[in-house]
């Protein structure tokens, strides 16, 4: 079987080192992170001067935007994306506005359509894939609104001279098992270079008892964290195996399926192809012993809570036609020529 996700070798790259630093650390009796490095790690990866860990990235985008938007504002976000997205916006008492994506998976910004409520937006560089983060800043400069990061699947992606989780007022970042830096949970944070946003969230996430509002009790312990340590340390060896898988993909499966589209600094976070025969594909690999993902198959304003009846024509195209191959760090060459030559013989 050809898994998605190694959780099993990742494990094993880390387990003596981690194993031998989380005795130390419970032998002391240390049961929350500030003082564990892993911060100074995040915020030397992505040059920013502030980072609060949270429980996950949906308490990180919503703390985000509770700190910057007053509730009941509009907030523009991609129709094309994980729930969170939308989900966390609502949370914070506002209101997500769903625009069509373009074909590399990014909110179109020719489509978006601005009100005397729109306050902000919330981009996603999915799948890894970083947009155009220079165009984002002077889209939101230029109509005098917000810039939040939905960073979660692109911690370690780059455009220019911009990385992902440093662009905009503030970025919600995610670590999780199928995650470029994975852990065995799930953890966010929220970074910033704005030290009255800092604040507000690091109070926040403590039930907010110094601001005096209604917070949230999203504190990490310090076992999890101390994963995200030892990954974040094995970050470049990471990148560059799955650097390596989506090379072998681009070369070997161009002929038969739509390939991403790689922009600047790519972390490969997901490597999503594009068919008509998706599903009759995901089924073949299936029978082959190959785990593949769908990502994703309901569009976010589909969903119950929004039901917004809308066209979203390029979204809907993607969610209908996207497939997300297996591309994890410690998948070996030789699962990954398994795959390019499972899907030949499908095409064949």
């Amino acid at each position: 079987m050809i898994k998605f996700v190694y959780l099993d070798r990742h494990w094993a790259m880390i387990k003596k080192h981690y194993n031998k630093d989380l005795d130390e650390l419970w032998s002391q009796g240390r049961v929350v992170y500030e003082d564990l490095k892993v911060v100074d790690l995040i915020k030397q990866h992505i040059n920013r001067k502030y980072v609060a860990l949270t429980n996950s990235c949906t308490d990180a985008i919503t703390m985000m935007i509770q700190a910057s938007v007053k509730p009941g504002s509009e907030i523009i976000c991609p129709a094309y994306s994980f729930y969170a997205t939308a989900h966390a916006i609502s949370r914070a008492g506002c209101k997500p506005v769903f625009v069509d994506v373009n074909h590399n998976y990014h909110l179109d910004l020719d489509k978006i359509k601005l009100t005397t409520k729109t306050k902000a937006m919330l981009f996603v560089s999915l799948f890894g894939n970083p947009m155009n983060y220079a165009e984002v800043l002077k889209y939101c400069k230029t109509n005098d609104i917000i810039c939040l990061e939905d960073a979660a699947q692109s911690f370690g992606s780059a455009y220019g001279t911009h990385k992902s989780g440093a662009v905009g007022l503030a970025s919600a970042l995610s670590f999780s098992p199928s995650k470029p830096s994975p852990t065995f949970g799930f953890i966010g944070a929220v970074a910033t270079d704005d030290k009255d946003l800092f604040e507000h969230v690091a109070d926040a996430k403590k039930h907010g008892v110094e601001n005096g509002e209604i917070g949230h009790n999203s504190n990490p312990a310090s076992a999890i964290v101390l994963q995200l340590q030892h990954s974040i340390e094995l970050n470049e060896i990471c990148q560059q195996h799955r650097n390596d898988h989506a090379s072998t993909y681009d070369m070997q499966l161009g002929d038969h399926v739509l390939l991403p589209q790689r922009h600047e600094k790519h972390n490969w976070s997901k490597y999503v192809i594009r068919t008509d025969k998706r599903d009759t594909l995901q089924k073949f690999l299936h029978k082959q012993g190959i785990e593949t993902k769908i990502h994703y198959k309901k569009l976010l304003p589909s969903y119950k809570m929004y039901h917004k009846h809308r066209i979203y024509p390029i979204a809907n195209e993607l969610s209908e036609t996207s497939l997300s191959l297996p591309i994890d760090a410690w998948m070996t060459n030789n699962e990954c020529q398994k795959v390019c030559d499972a899907i030949k013989e499908f095409f064949s």
